[in-house]
């Protein structure tokens, strides 16, 4: 059974809350009412119709500040549905300027703020929406699902437990509450808000994308496929579902189907992160390096800066590339992130091999397997080894990395190295001990 490990949590959390948001504006129904072209926002929270021009107006005269603003709102939703975020932004500055209390306007923001990673000021506005609607369980949720993407655990369930109090039928908080004890590693209890959702509410996607989530986690990859499917087949274009059915079909050695399921969600949301992620991933599986490296450049230069794993991938497709400064530079980075990261620190060692660094190469090598038991730092270490002519020692580290259960697909190819490597000394070494060799026979 292959293990998989947590990778990316960072990635993923971001962007499933801009993916969250990015759906609110979707729904959206714009239109223009009448022919004094007042604006309304056919949204679930939709503010009350601006009202008309008084009998006192005068022709032509200038119109309200509130309709100016709802113009500018409605404007700004059209362009956020083409994914214009850039043009939209400015035009809700402009709308709030003159209407400070327009919820439509503040949520539209809230949205393009999260799509631009401007969590804190999203937060302010969505502080906002609160104080005007405190009970609006949608907000609430909204609110929950970005805090607990900041890993503030403690608030985001207060969001959720109050959404409830308001609604007890949301099933989108109790996913919410699923994946907050998810990201705190408490999986039991979050399969149980999981079961919880889905029994409320059968057609709440969210709670088999996160049973998947768990699945994953706990290596059980056919059952998190099924998760994902089922969530798929409820709503077809779920872009969670789909980057996380991608990233299980990578672990199953499926890259082709994996960068479709990536494509289909980059095509719905293209400023998904873990997707566009994935979708990397897939190319150094199949051996399309530069492309590869081209995906994780877009992930990094998005301002991700506190997840050192799209640094360790980068590293890694620069490393097979032969470009070696790069590639530790990357390595050094996802390090500084997180000092004991098993994974960089054994990416690293195969950077000083590469660079004939060997002392440094087993230091690093050492470190990542104390710190946790990979397949591929076995396989990197008995590389060493044997390039420094001490045979038990490789082949001792070659059969461990045989012997161990994959926790990715670098485990995967690594575990498949070291058998084929353990094939070819069976071939070179002779049996030792009377009467069992002919003097042709040879054995490990």
């Amino acid at each position: 059974m292959i293990m998989i490990q947590p990778m990316g949590e960072g990635l993923r959390a971001r962007s499933w809350q801009r993916t969250f948001c990015r759906l609110a504006v979707i729904a959206c129904g714009v239109a223009l009412s009448g022919a004094t072209a007042h604006a309304q926002l056919s949204l679930p929270w939709a503010p009350a119709k601006p009202k008309a021009a008084t009998p006192q107006q005068q022709p032509g005269a200038a119109a309200p500040s509130s309709v100016t603003a709802a113009k500018l709102t409605v404007q700004a939703a059209q362009l956020m549905q083409q994914r214009k975020d850039d043009e939209a932004l400015p035009l809700l500055d402009k709308a709030l300027a003159l209407d400070p209390k327009l919820v439509p306007a503040l949520r539209l923001r809230v949205f393009v703020r999260l799509s631009k990673n401007q969590r804190p000021q999203a937060l302010a506005d969505l502080a906002e929406l609160i104080k005007l609607a405190p009970k609006d369980a949608t907000t609430l949720v909204t609110r929950g699902t970005v805090l607990a993407g900041n890993k503030q655990y403690d608030a985001a369930l207060a969001d959720f437990d109050r959404a409830l109090v308001i609604d007890p039928k949301s099933s989108s908080a109790i996913v919410g509450r699923g994946r907050v004890f998810r990201l705190k590693g408490e999986r039991e209890k979050a399969l149980a808000e999981y079961d919880r959702a889905a029994a409320l509410n059968p057609k709440e996607a969210g709670a088999y994308v996160g049973r998947g989530i768990v699945y994953m986690g706990q290596g059980q990859v056919d059952k998190a496929l099924a998760q994902f499917d089922r969530a798929l087949a409820i709503s077809p274009k779920h872009v969670e579902a789909l980057a996380e059915r991608g990233w299980a079909l990578l672990t199953k050695g499926r890259p082709t189907e994996a960068t479709a399921d990536f494509d289909r969600a980059l095509e719905n949301s293209p400023t998904n992160l873990f997707a566009t992620l994935g979708r990397g991933m897939a190319m150094v599986a199949t051996g399309q390096h530069e492309r590869a490296i081209v995906a994780f450049d877009q992930v990094i230069d998005r301002g991700v800066i506190d997840d050192p794993f799209p640094y360790l991938l980068r590293g890694k497709a620069l490393l097979t590339k032969g470009e070696l400064d790069r590639a530790m530079a990357d390595f050094n980075q996802a390090l500084k992130i997180k000092p004991k990261y098993a994974e960089a620190l054994a990416a690293r060692g195969m950077g000083w091999t590469k660079k004939r660094e060997y002392a440094n190469a087993l230091a690093d090598l050492d470190q990542a397997i104390a710190q946790e038991e990979r397949v591929e730092s076995y396989y990197a270490r008995a590389q060493v080894y044997e390039t420094q002519g001490n045979a038990d020692r490789a082949v001792a580290d070659f059969r461990k990395a045989t012997e161990l259960a994959p926790k990715g697909l670098f485990d995967v190819v690594a575990q498949a190295s070291a058998k084929k490597r353990i094939e070819q000394l069976s071939k070179q070494v002779p049996c030792a001990g009377a009467g069992r060799t002919t003097g042709n026979e040879t054995c490990l």
